[in-house]
């Protein structure tokens, strides 16, 4: 059982980034989403970065659920360089990713930014050395603590954490070098829970047919 749970935590980087056609219903056009779970209106021929006082987690200066495409763009072009990955799977969006260059933070050796299908943004993903005791002891001076089971002595596990309609996940694997750091909404994370049980559920069947 630990063994599948650390194979699963594992493959949800790679979950998040997956393309394709998605085949659920996002926020509408033109808004963000705020505190309450309600949406405000955005104008997306301007670029959004983050309000002067976010509601939502904003890494790198960039407010989860309020940023758009234009907004993230214009604040890293000339700083690192990004590249198109596609159409991400879970949110319908564009996926925008970088090697962290240039960025400033220590370590960062990927970067994606994933928005929604109007183009807000709704995660960021990052790879950095594993350390989530420090990393966690930080962001839990910014965000609410839901869950924390990092070991302190072992300098791995796992915690959660929120903001507004955001949330935000630690994740250190034992024998990783790495570790990963999401900030997503809850919109998106609950999306991609619901999908990965679909198609597992689907993946089980399959194999029963083939019996």
């Amino acid at each position: 059982m630990k063994n599948s749970k650390r194979i699963l935590a594992s493959l949800i980087i790679a979950g998040l980034c997956a393309c394709g056609k998605p085949d659920a219903a996002s926020t509408p056009s033109g808004t963000a989403v705020t505190a309450s779970g309600s949406t405000q209106p955005i104008s997306h021929a301007q670029p959004a970065v983050s309000r002067a006082e976010p509601l939502n987690a904003a890494p790198l200066g960039v407010e989860v659920g309020y940023a758009n495409l234009e907004g993230v763009k214009a604040k890293f072009s000339g700083v690192t360089k990004l590249e198109n990955d596609g159409i991400n799977k879970y949110s319908g969006g564009p996926m925008l990713s970088s090697n962290g260059d240039g960025v400033g933070l220590d370590g960062l050796s990927n970067l994606t930014f994933i928005f929604d299908k109007d183009n807000v943004l709704a995660a960021v993903l990052m790879t950095l050395p594993k350390n989530p005791t420090d990393v966690f002891a930080k962001l839990s001076g910014k965000y609410q603590v839901v869950d924390n089971k990092i070991d302190k002595f072992m300098n791995y596990g796992n915690a959660k954490l929120e903001k507004g309609e955001t949330v935000v996940v630690i994740e250190a694997l034992h024998l990783s070098f790495d570790m990963s750091v999401r900030y997503l909404t809850k919109q998106l994370s609950a999306e991609f829970m619901r999908q990965s049980e679909s198609d597992e559920k689907q993946k089980r069947q399959d194999q029963t047919n083939k019996l």
